[in-house]
C-alpha cells in the first residue's frame, strides 16, 4: 500500500541555506524537494502504528560544512530521529540523510520541528596577502506536522434527509420495502482525524443487498474528506433480509455494519373497474389489458386502489410509459391515503398505429403492465424500377426516381402498396396528378379496392419524356402523394419515311400528297410540308396547298404512321399551277414539346412540271355581228411564249366561202403580255380575242350574213416547245 506524505510551505523568507543546501524528503521511492522552513505533514494510519521518511540534506556550497550539533527535535515527542544525521560533514555535492520517525500516541495532532546546525567553511584566500575569511553558521529547520485518520460512518435513507451516524458494528435498518422496488441508502464515509488515511476495500453481502455507485478502491482520504456511495436494498419476496457491510481500512483496521430489511408486496389493494362493470382484483407486476381498439379512438380502465395497511400512504409517484398510454381523472399528488381509504385513477388507450403497444402505470412503489392492440391498416409504399430487382422504400412526400429515357421511348417502374397492419383499408384515387402529360399509370387495379391485412397491391408507373430536361409530377394515393421525377434524354430517330406524290404534274393539276412513316413512333410527332418551287420563267402564285399557303402542317399520332394533315385526311392536295418548274417538298418534325426530330439530311419529294406546247383549254365565240366574229381562246403555256395561232375554218354546207385558213403571229403580243406585271398572277395562262372581218356573201339571189356562211372554226396554237391541241367551236 502506497502510504501519502504531503507538504506545504510556512515561510517565504531566503536565507543563506536555502542557497547552499537541496532538501528533500523521501518515502519508500517517493522523494520530494521541499525548501527551508515549510512544514512536513506525516500521517500513520493508527496511534502506535510509526512511519519514518528521511530527509536528504544535499551542500551544493564550495568549500565544506559540518554538522556539530546532529538533529534535535522541538515539540511532540510523538516525532523522533533513532539515527541521528549520518554523515558529520560534507563536501559539495555529497548527501547525508537524517530518519525523522512519528508513532502518533494519540489521535489528536501532533506538532514539532527538527533543527540542523551546521558550520561551513569560510573559501581560501584569494591571495598571500588576503587574511582568512571566517566560517558561517546556521541552522536547517522543517516544522513537522502529524495524524492519524479518524473514520465516522453516516447514511442517509428515504425521504427526511436526515443524516445517521452509524458505529462500528451498528446496524443499518432499512424501511419495509414493496418486493421488487428498490430503496437506496446514501453512504458516507468522513475522516474526522488529522492524518490522511486509505480505504483498501468495501464489500457487502446477502442477496437483497448491492452497493451502487462505489468508487475505484484503495482509495485516500485526507482529513475533513468523505467518501460516498450507495447501499441498494431490493428485496425480491415477502419477508425479512439481512446482511453486512465490511470496510477495510490501512493498518489493519476494518469495520463491520449490519443490515436488515423486510419485503412486503404492496400497501396499497388494487382492482380493475372497465367501464359499465365491476371490479376485478389485481396484483402489482401483472398486466392489465385493454380491448382492442381501432386507431384514433380510446379506451379507458379504472384503477380503484385502497390503503390495506395500519399507516397512512403517502406518495408522490403517480405515472404511465407508453405512447399510447396516459393518465385521465388522476388525484392531485402528493396523494395521501388513510388506512382503509380509497381512490382511483384512469388509464386510456389511443393507439395511433395498428399492433400490440405496452407501457406500465406506476402508483408509488407498485408498477402494473400495460398492454393493447391498436386496430387498423398500416400501409407502405416501395417502387422497383423495371427491369431491376431491388425495390425501395418510400415514404409519402418521397421521392419516386424512374429510369431515364430518351424522348421518344418510355421507363417504367413497380409501385407497391403494402398493408402491414391488422385491418383493411379502401384505396380510393391512385393516379398521377393532373398537370403532368410525361407519367402515366398503368395496370391499375379497379377502385375502390379493398386491401386486406397482410397484402399488397402493385400497378406500374410509365416516364414519356417530350422533352431532354428533368421532368416531374405527383403521384397521389388518395391522401398520400409522392414526387414523381425522370430524366428525358435526347429522342430517337424516326425511321424512314416516304413522302407519296407525282412523278411528274401538268398544267393545273392538283395531285394528293402523303407521309408515311417506316416504323410506328411512340410519341405524337408534329410536322411540316414545305413546298419549295423553282422555275426559269417565273414562280406560279397560285402553285400552294389546298389549305392556302405553300406550308401545311400535320400530325402523327402515337404509335400510328400516317401523317394526318388540317382537312383530317392523310392526303393533302397541291395546286401545281401552269407554268414549267420544279417542285420540292421538305418535311420537318417536331415533338409535341417542340424538340426537332427532323434528320440532318431528310428525304424530300421533288418532282416538275416539264416544258410543253401550249395548251388550248377553251375556244368560244366572244362576239358576233353581221360582218363581224370573235373568237377567245383560253389556255396555258408552260413556258409563257407563244409562236403562231393557226386558224381554220369550215364553210357551210352550200356556201362557198375563199380563205377559210389564216396564221397570225402571237409571238409580239403574247411577249407584252407575260412579261407585264399583270400576267404574273396567271402564271401561264392567257386569254386570246381575236376579230375576223367577213364579206358579204350570197346564196342564189337570197342575201345571207356572212357568218352563216360559216360552219364552225379550228384553232391550233404554237410555241418552241410544239403546237397545241386542236380546239373546235361550231358557228352555227
Amino acid at each position: 500500500m502506497r502510504r501519502l506524505l504531503l507538504f506545504s510551505l510556512l515561510a517565504s523568507g531566503i536565507c543563506l541555506a536555502q542557497s547552499q543546501f537541496l532538501l528533500r524528503v523521501q518515502q519508500g521511492s517517493n522523494v520530494i524537494q521541499v525548501p527551508n522552513g515549510s512544514t512536513l505533514s506525516v500521517s500513520s494510519p493508527a496511534p502506535g502504528t510509526a512511519r519514518t521518511i528521511q530527509l536528504l540534506i544535499t551542500y551544493v556550497g564550495n568549500t565544506s560544512v559540518t554538522f556539530p550539533e546532529g538533529a534535535t527535535f522541538l515539540g511532540s515527542p510523538d516525532f523522533s530521529s533513532p539515527s541521528g544525521i549520518q554523515a558529520p560533514s560534507l563536501r559539495p555535492n555529497q548527501t547525508t540523510t537524517v530518519d525523522i520517525a512519528f508513532t502518533p500516541s494519540g489521535s489528536a495532532q501532533a506538532l514539532a520541528q527538527i533543527e540542523v546546525a551546521f558550520t561551513e567553511a569560510a573559501p581560501p584566500p584569494a591571495t598571500p596577502e588576503t587574511p582568512p575569511g571566517q566560517p558561517t553558521r546556521g541552522r536547517l529547520t522543517l516544522a513537522l506536522s502529524g495524524g492519524v485518520p479518524v473514520y465516522s460512518l453516516q447514511y442517509v435513507i428515504g425521504v427526511t434527509g436526515n443524516t445517521i451516524v452509524l458505529p462500528p458494528d451498528g446496524q443499518l435498518a432499512f424501511p419495509d420495502t414493496v418486493i421488487n422496488t428498490p430503496t437506496p441508502a446514501a453512504i458516507g464515509i468522513l475522516n474526522r482525524g488529522a492524518g490522511t488515511g486509505a480505504i483498501l476495500s468495501i464489500t457487502i453481502s446477502g442477496e437483497a443487498f448491492s452497493l451502487v455507485n462505489l468508487p475505484a478502491v484503495p482509495v485516500a482520504l485526507a482529513p475533513a474528506n468523505n467518501l460516498i456511495f450507495q447501499i441498494l436494498y431490493l428485496p425480491r419476496r415477502t419477508g425479512g433480509d439481512s446482511g453486512t457491510l465490511r470496510i477495510n481500512y490501512e493498518g489493519g483496521v476494518g469495520h463491520t455494519y449490519r443490515l436488515t430489511g423486510r419485503g412486503i408486496s404492496s400497501s396499497l389493494s388494487y382492482e380493475i373497474v372497465p367501464p359499465g362493470s365491476t371490479g376485478t382484483a389485481i396484483q402489482p407486476g401483472e398486466t392489465i389489458p385493454f380491448p382492442q381498439t381501432s386507431i384514433g379512438q380510446s379506451s379507458k380502465l379504472q384503477i380503484r386502489f385502497t390503503n390495506a395497511s395500519s399507516v397512512d400512504f403517502t406518495s408522490a409517484v403517480l405515472t404511465t410509459t407508453g405512447a399510447p398510454f396516459s393518465l385521465a381523472d388522476a388525484p392531485f399528488l402528493p396523494l395521501t391515503l388513510a388506512p382503509g381509504a380509497s381512490g382511483s385513477v384512469s388509464v386510456v388507450f389511443s393507439p395511433t398505429a395498428p399492433g400490440q403497444s405496452t407501457g406500465a402505470v406506476r402508483i408509488g412503489n407498485d408498477v402494473f403492465n400495460l398492454s393493447g392492440e391498436g386496430l387498423g391498416p398500416l400501409l407502405s409504399f416501395s417502387y422497383r424500377p423495371l427491369p431491376s430487382s431491388v425495390s425501395t422504400a418510400v415514404e409519402p412526400l418521397g421521392l419516386v426516381a424512374l429510369p431515364a429515357a430518351a424522348v421518344g421511348q418510355s421507363s417504367s417502374a413497380e409501385f407497391v402498396i403494402s398493408n402491414s397492419g391488422n385491418a383493411e383499408t379502401v384505396l380510393n384515387a391512385v393516379g398521377v396528378a393532373a398537370g403532368s402529360d410525361v407519367f402515366k399509370t398503368s395496370d391499375l387495379p379497379p377502385l375502390p379496392f379493398v386491401l386486406q391485412p397482410q397484402s399488397s397491391v402493385s400497378f406500374r408507373i410509365q416516364f414519356l419524356p417530350n422533352a431532354s430536361s428533368l421532368a416531374s409530377g405527383t403521384l397521389r394515393v388518395d391522401s398520400a402523394s409522392f414526387t414523381l421525377t425522370g430524366s428525358g434524354e435526347p429522342p430517337v430517330p424516326l425511321s424512314n419515311y416516304t413522302i407519296s406524290g407525282p412523278s411528274q404534274a401538268a398544267p393545273l393539276e392538283q395531285p394528293a400528297i402523303s407521309l408515311t412513316l417506316g416504323q410506328p413512333y411512340p410519341i405524337p410527332v408534329n410536322g411540316t410540308l414545305n413546298l419549295l418551287v423553282s422555275s426559269a420563267y417565273s414562280v406560279d402564285p397560285s402553285v400552294q396547298f389546298s389549305t392556302g399557303g405553300r406550308t401545311v402542317n400535320f400530325t402523327i399520332p402515337a404509335n400510328s404512321t400516317r401523317a394526318v394533315f388540317p382537312n383530317a385526311s392523310s392526303e393533302i392536295q397541291l395546286q401545281t399551277g401552269s407554268v414549267a418548274s420544279t417542285f420540292t417538298i421538305v418535311p420537318a418534325f417536331t415533338t409535341a414539346a417542340g424538340l426537332s426530330l427532323t434528320p440532318e439530311s431528310p428525304s424530300v419529294l421533288r418532282f416538275s412540271m416539264p416544258e410543253s406546247a401550249p395548251k388550248i383549254l377553251g375556244l368560244q365565240v366572244a362576239e358576233r355581228g353581221s360582218t363581224t366574229l370573235t373568237l377567245r381562246v383560253l389556255g396555258v403555256s408552260t413556258t409563257r411564249t407563244l409562236g403562231k395561232m393557226e386558224v381554220r375554218f369550215t364553210a357551210a354546207p352550200g356556201f362557198n366561202v375563199p380563205n377559210l385558213q389564216f396564221s397570225l403571229d402571237l409571238t409580239g403580243p403574247s411577249s407584252v403580255w407575260f412579261n407585264s406585271p399583270a400576267s404574273q398572277a396567271f402564271g401561264g395562262q392567257f386569254t386570246l380575242d381575236v376579230q375576223f372581218q367577213l364579206a358579204t356573201s350570197d346564196r342564189g339571189t337570197e342575201a345571207v350574213p356572212p357568218t352563216l356562211a360559216l360552219e364552225s372554226a379550228s384553232v391550233v396554237i404554237s410555241s418552241p416547245a410544239g403546237n397545241s391541241n386542236s380546239a373546235t367551236v361550231a358557228l352555227r
